[in-house]
């Protein structure tokens, strides 16, 4: 074939690749994991302070679920790809679409068709990442938040809440992708890193760096993927909770001795749980009050001493159950995991502060619910628990936490808090490698109680704006009735 004809066709190939048109689905993703399946995850990362990027390989385990499906479609965002191998050896082609302003770009790969389960290597460097929080105090120190949609500046993957991943044995046969997934992190002399994942094995690289070794034993999503280096020391309380720190080791025994305190409320209202660690990372750069990652939370040092630290670490706690056991399909479903951990964090507050400080919890929560309406308008659609139209950057709203809340303590007053906990419990069992959406709970708890949910007008709560209006509370949502448990940590001469 002449010279000319293969520029020709290069020009034309280039023209119709920048052609794809880049629409990110309900979980503002590109991937299609119902076309290949993640069966394995084996991730390699350099962290580089000099550069303030890092360098990765990662290797998947893939498996064709649709034999017409000849692109391996993965979420990505400022990621600079030097190559990409099929099955360890063969160089494959590959291409990114134009990017999406908000959700990044798709790098697709081509697959041979004859390929069934393969390997995938990708080897790639890391831009202006979303996810990477560099320290101001200390340059070697980072971490990385990946929440809603910010993995795919870490790694290429299927971004969606949906997809979890583990390093469980066989895979699983259902239509939720379960992968195994395990992490080596390189780091500066002089480093810690610490992650949301267990540490297998540490040590010394021959030019001196620090090498770390992870792996995750409970299926999550790549948004809960999160790890972070610095010059931290361990304070540990006991065999499953401890805090790394920055600071003093006084904060962090404090901080780690709060936690203890919590996590038997926790495991009595909520019974066992998938994971055996329940750290924390105190951060001074933290820009939240706190993340929940699994087997461990950032926290915000600003928060150490104060008077808010219970109910912080309350809720992160709750998510071990609720958020990072539990998934939800999409992110318009969050007011499942947020709400029932607001639920679950107030209970918890109750037995381990009293009634009074329930109470002021109780409220405060019931006012930023409140004054969130009047600033929006009581129509507008981003008051619903249920709202397919929400971007990615208005997830962070007291909506899916206090909305959702304030619809389990109108289901409480419905059912007992007896029996309502219990369909939690029972509902944790059931999902709890896997996601779940608002369907999914309707129809859960309709069969479980029937008449007793018979006046609750789902689609007013799930799909409406605004506060519904409820005569059994007598629209007043901040005086609702306080409900013990028949066996309540909580003692009398608490209650008021």
């Amino acid at each position: 074939m002449k010279m000319d004809h293969v520029v020709a066709l290069l020009s034309t190939y280039k023209l119709l690749r920048n052609s794809v048109k880049q629409t990110p689905n309900a979980s503002f993703s590109f991937a299609a994991p119902d076309k290949f399946e993640i069966l394995h995850l084996d991730w390699t990362v350099e962290v580089d302070p000099k550069t303030r990027r890092l360098k990765c390989e990662v290797r998947y385990k893939v498996r064709r679920l649709m034999q017409s499906a000849h692109e391996l479609v993965l979420d990505s965002s400022d990621l600079h790809v030097d190559r990409v191998r099929l099955n360890r050896c063969k160089r494959t082609y590959f291409y990114k679409s134009p990017r999406h302003k908000l959700y990044g770009e798709a790098l697709r790969i081509q697959i041979p068709k004859e390929e069934t389960i393969f390997e995938i290597d990708i080897v790639y460097r890391t831009g202006n990442s979303s996810a990477l929080r560099w320290s101001h105090r200390d340059e070697q120190s980072v971490f990385t938040i990946s929440f809603p949609v910010a993995a795919r500046s870490i790694i290429p993957c299927q971004d969606v809440p949906q997809v979890k991943v583990s390093p469980q044995q066989p895979v699983l046969e259902s239509h939720f992708n379960l992968v195994p997934f395990c992490a080596t992190l390189l780091t500066p002399r002089g480093t810690v890193a610490v992650m949301g994942a267990s540490l297998r094995e540490s040590g010394r690289a021959a030019d001196g760096r620090n090498i770390f070794h992870f792996e995750q034993p409970v299926p999550i999503p790549f948004f809960l993927i999160a790890f972070a280096v610095g010059d931290f020391n361990y304070v540990p309380v006991s065999s499953c909770v401890g805090a790394f720190t920055e600071n003093e080791p006084g904060d962090a025994r404090f901080v780690a001795a709060t936690v203890n305190r919590i996590l038997p409320i926790a495991f009595d209202l909520l019974g066992p749980c998938l994971f055996s660690k329940f750290d924390v990372l105190i951060l001074n750069d933290f820009p939240f009050k706190a993340l929940e990652i699994p087997g461990l939370t950032f926290l915000n040092a600003g928060l150490v001493g104060s008077t808010e630290l219970a109910v912080v670490l309350a809720h992160e706690v709750a998510h071990s159950w609720f958020g990072n056991s539990l998934g939800i399909e999409t992110f318009h479903h969050l007011w499942i995991t947020e709400g029932i951990c607001s639920y679950i964090e107030r209970r918890i507050l109750l037995e381990l502060r009293g009634e009074e400080f329930w109470r002021t919890v109780h409220r405060d929560a019931i006012s930023r619910l409140e004054f969130e309406v009047r600033i929006l308008g009581a129509k507008n659609p981003r008051l619903k628990l249920v709202n397919p139209d929400v971007e990615a950057s208005q997830l962070h709203s007291v909506v899916p936490y206090e909305k959702g809340y304030l619809f389990l303590i109108y289901l409480e007053q419905l059912v007992g808090v007896e029996k309502l906990l219990c369909a939690l419990r029972c509902l944790h069992l059931i999902y709890k490698e896997s996601a779940i959406n608002s369907e999914k709970i309707r129809e859960f708890l309709t069969r479980l109680f029937e008449e007793k949910l018979a006046e609750v007008n789902w689609d007013e709560w799930l799909y409406e704006p605004g506060l519904p209006r409820v005569s059994r509370l007598n629209n007043n949502y901040k005086n609702v009735k306080c409900q013990y448990r028949t066996h309540s940590a909580v003692r009398p001469a608490e209650r008021s």
